[in-house]
């Protein structure tokens, strides 16, 4: 349970230098063992399709909605 806290604390937490990318692995970490394994496997397809290779290393921070 320390270890879920840690991990849920740094991804709600996180600083302005952490990427897409490291808050993904952070989040799909924590929705492993409460999702059925075909829904994570859909959705690291779909992030691994259309987010990653476009958007992954942006700054977390950077991320503003398209106005």
């Amino acid at each position: 349970m320390e270890k879920y806290t840690k991990t849920n604390q740094s991804c709600a937490n996180f600083d302005d230098t952490i990427s897409l990318n490291t808050w993904i692995n952070i989040w799909l970490q924590l929705k492993e063992n409460t999702i059925t394994p075909a829904n994570y496997q859909s959705y690291t397809g779909i992030i691994n399709r259309y987010i990653r290779d476009k958007i992954g290393g942006v700054k977390l921070a950077e991320i503003k909605p398209n106005t």
